[in-house]
């Protein structure tokens, strides 16, 4: 029994860990002191002593993290920054707080800094980890070409936008025929994704949801990633939650990038093309 208490308490104190977490981020000089201080916010998720989840300087601003992992009170995992250094966590965690000292090197110049950080408080920690398990339910569909699980994840009376659509789309019957359109024979379709910038908030039964979604694929062409820009309305009913509205769109991003990439002309656009170009040089020659 001696034994035992100490491994449940430890256990314990892991599953504590998985949260939202904010505090400051330090960056030091080398002589120790404190250069600049900042915020930090973590989203942690730990299964047995493998940690994921995403670090950066605000809730909106998260980047996935690496290698994370809980030994004890001992959490460690490393941070990419955008244009910058890998930066590696050397952490504390006592079941309150996580603390501890970051350290990377940028072109040969080495950087330090410290963390400090308390558990945010959640609202409703259940029904947020049930809605994003639905929504994770939802992409998983997509990914096994399951069409009794989309739309067994969609609301009779589902409204909303989906990404591309013109016009409101109404009903379950809609969304499928719209946007749920999956061949189970296909090799071709969503084989990945990643949400971020996830959050909700409540009112009774009923959840506003925001996120951004990366989504890899397969196509003809070979494989293809975009990001969605999704806000989705979810509401309780039977004791449970399900999907009953969403507006659905190209991230700005992507749209940059849609437009910005080359393609190929169809036949007629390169006939239409060529004219108009002839045109111009008779133009230009003939003194018009």
């Amino acid at each position: 029994m001696a034994r035992i208490l100490p491994l449940m308490a430890a256990a314990a104190l892991g599953a504590d860990l998985t949260g939202h977490w904010t505090g400051t981020f330090q960056e030091l000089a080398q002589d120790g002191s404190v250069r600049n201080t900042g915020a930090a916010y973590m989203v942690l998720k730990l299964s047995a002593n493998t940690v994921t989840g995403t670090a950066g300087p605000s809730e909106s601003q998260q980047r996935e993290i690496a290698n994370g992992k809980l030994d004890g009170r001992k959490l460690t995992f490393d941070l990419q920054q955008p244009q910058g250094p890998l930066m590696k966590f050397d952490l504390t965690f006592d079941g309150d707080t996580i603390k501890g000292n970051v350290a990377g090197d940028a072109e040969g110049r080495r950087m330090a800094a410290r963390v400090e950080l308390k558990r945010k408080p959640s609202d409703r920690p259940e029904d947020r980890e049930a809605i994003r398990a639905h929504i994770d339910r939802i992409f998983q569909g997509f990914i096994h070409k399951d069409r009794a699980e989309l739309r067994a994840t969609h609301a009779e009376n589902w409204l909303g936008y989906l990404e591309g659509s013109g016009q409101m789309i109404h009903g379950v019957d809609g969304y499928m025929e719209y946007g749920a359109n999956v061949d189970p024979n296909s090799p071709y379709g969503m084989t990945g994704y990643t949400m971020r910038e996830f959050d909700m908030i409540f009112h009774g039964d009923a959840a506003f949801v925001s996120f951004v979604a990366d989504v890899e694929a397969k196509t003809p062409d070979g494989p293809f990633q975009r990001t969605l820009r999704i806000t989705d309305f979810y509401t309780k009913q039977n004791g449970g939650w399900i999907q009953s509205g969403s507006n659905t769109d190209l991230h700005p991003r992507s749209t940059e990038e849609r437009f910005s990439a080359f393609r190929t002309l169809y036949d007629s656009e390169k006939k239409s093309l060529l004219e108009a170009r002839e045109a111009v040089w008779r133009a230009w020659f003939g003194g018009d």
